[in-house]
């Protein structure tokens, strides 16, 4: 049987290799990153071509070019903090909800008022356009549900079967101008129908926890909805849930498809932004970020990802040019060629064998370094001492001494040495001891000396000297432990008082 080198086994616990999806949403680099005055509330992109995007937060709305991925414009006539904001599908309006009840509509080009309506006492938590163009929605804190009408003279609104709860969820169809579904802190998801006289909804869902966010299939026959720590998927007929997608720790804050529908991007404030396939729900790839997520936004022409944070953190990540989707597949035509024919005995060195073609591999016989050589004959203590020469690496050394205590050959390896020779294992562990990046290979090492030859002490001159070393390093280290466990203590008592406040907002 051949000889391994040290280090030529490659370790269970190395990095596993990405699917073609994961490297696909690991290719958006180089994030743009903005400190906002507060929460990042809501992100919205524009469905027109260049595909701006509008950010909610404090008591402005800012709108950032999808070239550059920075901001182009800054509409700051609120009074309050902004909760929404939502373009029209042309791109030229942008409605725009806070936290004083007020629904405005501004022109994008100008960034002039051009509507304003006052029919809600509390926040207002989410504005949509319809799919006509002509009306626009709100839901408020005050459980109402309101429609207006952007084109008419009048600012009355059409109010709808209100919920029991802070209503914080609305989505509208992208084909039924009256189709459009709300989600409320009470657990419900309602549907409307606007041309029913009775204003009552047309399909009631109990989600079972609060809901936050909610999003129409193509086709409307299917909802994604978000609340507590996954996003079910509704028929939006009957009212049955076909999937939980349950892969959170915490509260999904935010759902959006990306710009073919084919995947469902959900956020949450776990810090997790994970991706599914919208057909067979399977998560497919997770991206971690630096803060709980509040809001998340994705171009239509799939080159811009945008996360918004509760720090006011808003991440801006660019898909590199040329870089093409992994579900984009491409038809591979492969010329077989048939053994025997005239083609095969014409091959040259550079072709490539059949998918079916055995390969023998010829043995290279490469020389072994010197402890490898001690190792394979058995000579543990002389392949410790070549591996404490100053010109090995650490990391080689540590994996002799690894490979000597798999053997169980570390006490052969230290054992009948002299002041001469134990000198350079005794400094190799004073140096490397309760060093972060270093393995629990160096701590049995350390104890193994202290065993062996602390009956010995008295021939060893400086052995006391190592044994102080060793205990005062231990000490520091289980110091350090209980001031981080300390720490941990303060940082999550702050947290979850943290997260009591953004849940009573």
């Amino acid at each position: 049987m051949e000889y391994k080198r040290i280090g030529s086994a490659k370790s269970a616990s190395g990095l596993r290799k990405l699917s073609p999806e994961e490297k696909y949403w690991k290719s958006f680099r180089f994030p743009v990153l903005v400190k906002e005055y507060g929460s990042v509330n809501s992100i919205e992109f524009s469905k027109s071509i260049p595909h701006v995007f509008s950010v909610s937060a404090s008591a402005r709305i800012q709108i950032y070019s999808s070239q550059t991925g920075k901001a182009t414009k800054t509409i700051t006539k609120f009074n309050n903090v902004v909760k929404t904001s939502c373009f029209r599908e042309d791109g030229k309006l942008l409605a725009v909800g806070d936290t004083d009840g007020l629904v405005q509509v501004f022109d994008v080009k100008s960034k002039a008022c051009l509507r304003s309506f006052k029919g809600h006492n509390q926040a207002v938590n989410v504005v949509k356009f319809t799919a006509n163009k002509t009306k626009l929605i709100s839901v408020s804190d005050d459980k109402t549900i309101k429609l207006w009408d952007v084109t008419g003279q009048h600012e009355e609104s059409i109010s709808f079967e209100p919920h029991l709860d802070y209503v914080k969820a609305l989505a509208t169809s992208a084909t039924n101008p009256n189709l459009f579904a709300t989600g409320s802190y009470d657990h419900k998801v309602r549907l409307y129908d606007i041309e029913d006289e009775s204003k009552k909804p047309r399909l009631e869902i109990d989600h079972l926890e609060p809901v936050e966010m909610i999003q129409f299939y193509p086709g409307d026959a299917l909802i994604a909805v978000s609340g507590g720590p996954f996003v079910k998927i509704y028929d939006a007929v009957v009212g049955r849930c076909l999937a939980v997608l349950g892969n959170f720790e915490k509260t999904v804050t935010s759902i959006v498809f990306d710009g073919n529908q084919t995947r469902l991007i959900a956020g949450s404030l776990d810090q997790n932004l994970k991706i599914y396939d919208s057909s067979t729900f399977k998560l497919l790839a997770s991206i971690r970020y630096q803060q709980p997520i509040l809001s998340v936004g994705m171009s239509p022409d799939d080159n811009l990802l945008v996360v918004g944070m509760t720090s006011g953190l808003l991440s801006i990540k660019k898909r590199p040019q040329g870089s093409s989707k992994s579900h984009e597949s491409k038809e591979v035509v492969e010329v077989k060629m048939k053994s025997g024919s005239y083609r095969h005995f014409l091959r040259t060195g550079s072709s490539k064998g059949g998918k079916d073609d055995h390969v023998v591999k010829r043995n290279s016989h490469k020389s072994l370094p010197g402890y490898d050589r001690f190792l394979r004959s058995f000579q543990y203590g002389k392949a410790l001492d070549l591996a404490l020469l100053p010109n090995i690496k650490t990391e080689t050394t540590l994996m002799v001494i690894d490979e000597l205590i798999a053997r169980s050959g570390l006490k052969t390896a230290i054992a009948g040495r002299n002041q001469d020779t134990l000198n350079p294992v005794v400094e190799f562990v004073k140096k490397n001891l309760m060093e972060p990046t270093n393995p629990p290979a160096i701590l049995e090492l350390a104890n193994e000396l202290v065993e062996y030859y602390s009956p010995f002490a008295s021939n060893f001159p400086n052995f006391t000297e190592f044994v102080n070393v060793v205990l005062y390093k231990i000490n520091c280290e289980i110091e350090m432990q209980n001031d981080l466990a300390e720490l941990k203590g303060y940082v999550d008592m702050i947290t979850s008082t943290s997260e009591q406040n953004f849940s009573l907002n």
